[in-house]
């Protein structure tokens, strides 16, 4: 005689087993991404320290300090790139929104503050051919995601373009300075250049105008 009781626990059992051991690979690979964010993120702000260092050691002694800055811009920028790709993969998969994915926000955030400001700096000063964006976005709104795909193929065929984005729903007390400074109310919305703000879905062609790209 067939013990359906007895299937039924072994069922269940077996069910109980896979679902424990998904929920640990998922965690494990939170593990993974965290452990990529927080090298990748130590390693983005030793190159920034570095470069700062060197120009110290340029104003010190003597150099120009605008080749010094040629060849390290485009690293830069390209790091912070990477940093919100993994950082991006993270808030789509992860299982837990955790103290330290909230601090590894945050220092990514800083980060691109700080380079931003450098890159500013670096576009009075040495008169370099760079253009710069700051990009606010609610995070899995539609018409953000809609910016961010038009951005992402501006950046694509465009090197001289410098993009800093920003979850503008995100407390810390750095970018509700930013976003106070530049009046952002609503997302998504960029800033151009420091100068040119533009609110709402932009598209590319109004870009690549405001940006004289042909």
């Amino acid at each position: 005689m067939v013990n359906y009781k007895k299937i039924l626990l072994v069922s269940f059992s077996i069910t109980i087993l896979v679902f424990l051991a998904g929920l640990l690979l998922g965690l494990s690979l939170d593990d993974t991404k965290v452990s990529d964010l927080i090298n990748n993120l130590n390693q983005n702000e030793l190159n920034r320290e570095s470069y700062l260092v060197e120009q110290e050691f340029m104003q010190t002694v003597g150099g120009n300090l605008c080749d010094l800055s040629s060849p390290r811009i485009q690293g830069l920028s390209n790091e912070l790139a990477d940093l919100g790709q993994l950082l991006t993969s993270y808030e789509k998969t992860s299982l837990l929104r955790n103290s330290e994915y909230i601090y590894l926000k945050t220092k990514y955030f800083l980060l691109e503050i700080r380079t931003f400001a450098l890159f500013t700096n670096l576009k009075k000063e040495c008169d370099y051919d760079l253009n710069t964006m700051l990009y606010f976005y609610d995070q899995g709104e539609q018409e953000s995601l809609n910016q961010g795909y038009i951005i992402d193929s501006l950046v694509e065929s465009h090197d001289n373009l410098h993009i800093f984005s920003f979850d503008r729903n995100f407390e810390e007390p750095t970018l509700d300075a930013l976003k106070l400074h530049y009046n952002i109310t609503k997302s998504p919305a960029i800033i151009i250049n420091n100068e040119i703000k533009k609110e709402g879905l932009t598209d590319l062609n109004e870009l690549k105008e405001i940006l004289n790209y042909d």
